[in-house]
């Protein structure tokens, strides 16, 4: 048996992989936005 954490063994439907993906996503674009908003 496998002993290291996967986040997939834990939600593996296809909701929880989307959630990721939104989540993900999300988190990009708040950073970019964080990037391209900064004073000069």
């Amino acid at each position: 048996m496998d002993k290291r954490p996967n986040l997939f063994s834990h939600g593996t439907s296809e909701l929880s992989q989307d959630a990721f993906i939104c989540w993900w996503r999300i988190q990009i674009i708040k950073s970019w936005i964080n990037g391209y908003m900064k004073p000069v």
